[in-house]
């Protein structure tokens, strides 16, 4: 049995990560949001994502890239992912191809930077923010778009504008499509 000491600070401790998991800080509780996704999301691993059947890859891509624009976002880099899996699959002796078509585009609103760095310096590995759009070759007439998965919004807030950004975008893009 521990001393009454030790045990009352591993007592203190459980409660402190209690708290600090919970935000149960009584008079000083800060509101946190969850991820606020309808039923067209899908959330696996570390992407949130949405599927589109009713039009093809290029027009699909076209409005997504268009979106952006309308967004005051200039796109940093486009990712030609399913060429790179490809390609370096070749080289690691891997016959089997899982994209039909795959880009990813990068991108960074500065004021959303801004705001997330000067809370948080370390958040800069969020930077850029990407989307990805894709086919898979087990579905090649779905066209998905997907988005990373923010962090966890208690332990950091400041990504729940870019998260919002994000969805923002691709909402605009699926109803174009799909509703």
């Amino acid at each position: 049995m521990l001393p009454t000491y030790k045990r009352a600070m591993e007592i203190l401790a459980i409660i402190f990560i209690y708290m600090h998991s919970s935000f149960a800080y009584s008079s000083f509780a800060v509101k946190v949001p969850a991820l606020d996704l309808d039923a067209k999301y899908t959330v696996q691993g570390m992407s949130v994502f949405t599927t589109i059947t009713s039009s093809d890859f290029e027009e699909v891509n076209d409005s997504l890239l268009g979106e952006i624009a309308s967004q005051g976002i200039k796109i940093s880099l486009t990712s030609h992912a399913q060429k790179l899996i490809e390609r370096t699959g070749k080289q690691l002796g891997i016959k089997k191809r899982v994209y039909k078509d795959a880009l990813i585009h990068l991108f960074c609103k500065v004021d959303l930077a801004h705001s997330a760095t000067q809370a948080n310096p370390h958040v800069i590995s969020g930077c850029p923010y990407s989307i990805a759009i894709y086919q898979l070759m087990s579905s090649p007439d779905v066209i998905y778009l997907s988005f990373r998965k923010p962090p966890n919004f208690k332990e950091n807030p400041e990504f729940l504008p870019i998260f919002n950004l994000q969805k923002e975008i691709v909402d605009a893009v699926y109803q174009e499509y799909e509703e």
